[in-house]
């Protein structure tokens, strides 16, 4: 019964993925948690270079502005520990990403990071 819950919740699903040091892997569990595909996921990072913790990073960060809003709540910390993960290692590709990943799902607004 709790795993029939968490299964259901999305929320719940990014916490138990969230790296200790505030990132994310790109694997299919997040894909999934995400409602994409892993392949649409890899082919439209921006750059083939960029590392895919950031990337994913940035895509779970705009999810839960888009999809999460109404447990703001509960995923605040969450987004902060993945925003200061986003600054310190992915600063220089950050701009690229953001833009990239706001085309990609179709929504969101950049002011999520500051840009």
């Amino acid at each position: 019964m709790i795993f029939e819950v968490f299964e259901d919740n999305h929320l719940m699903q990014l916490i138990s993925l969230q790296k200790a040091d505030g990132s994310w892997d790109l694997n299919e569990g997040l894909a999934l948690v995400l409602g994409m595909k892993l392949e649409d996921i890899l082919a439209a990072l921006p750059d083939k270079d960029a590392d895919s913790l950031s990337w994913a990073t940035v895509l779970v960060v705009l999810w839960l502005h888009d999809s999460g809003k109404d447990m703001e709540c509960e995923w605040e910390l969450l987004e902060r520990k993945a925003m200061a993960w986003i600054h310190i290692h992915a600063a220089a590709v950050r701009h690229a990403l953001v833009t990239a990943a706001i085309a990609f799902v179709k929504s969101c607004d950049r002011a999520v990071f500051a840009l």
